[in-house]
């Protein structure tokens, strides 16, 4: 076995027990230290197509989506990720969380973010990772987005 087909199964190895481990990539990768209810709705998030997280303002509901799609970015790079919310402002601090507040505190995920091509600006957000994968904000109606959602990943 050749160096190269060696550090690609262990790249393989990684990536696989990772997107198993969700909470544990957050911790490693992205320099997060969570709570064990968070690591539990990134778990949740990661095995299931619906996630449903109701709690009270402050603990964290947006900070959790931020983080999760930066995982889900960067573990499954032909994901298709549309934020979906109802007004703009909500879609846009899902954004503005990962370039301000987990994009400094994580090198390995700036190195992913390609910063020339992602935009934070007041009327509009975009983040473009270097592996091809877009991450875009959809303020509209929930109805609405959601069957375009279901459109783009190609569920009925």
């Amino acid at each position: 076995m050749s160096r190269r087909e060696k550090i690609q199964l262990g790249a393989a190895k990684a990536v696989a027990f990772y997107r198993k481990n969700p909470h544990l990539f957050a911790r490693d990768y992205l320099h997060i230290k969570l709570r064990l209810f968070q690591q539990i709705l990134l778990v949740a998030m990661n095995m299931c197509d619906t996630t449903v997280v109701s709690a009270c303002r402050g603990l964290g509901k947006t900070y959790l989506s931020a983080v999760y799609l930066s995982i889900r970015a960067i573990l499954y790079p032909d994901s298709k990720i549309v934020i979906a919310s109802k007004t703009r402002s909500q879609a846009y601090t899902v954004i503005e969380k990962i370039i301000l507040e987990l994009k400094p505190n994580s090198p390995e995920l700036a190195a992913e973010i390609d910063d020339k091509a992602t935009k934070l600006g007041s009327t509009n957000g975009l983040i473009v990772f270097k592996n091809g994968l877009t991450c875009n904000r959809w303020p509209t109606c929930i109805g609405i987005c959601s069957i375009k959602l279901a459109e783009l990943l190609g569920r009925p």
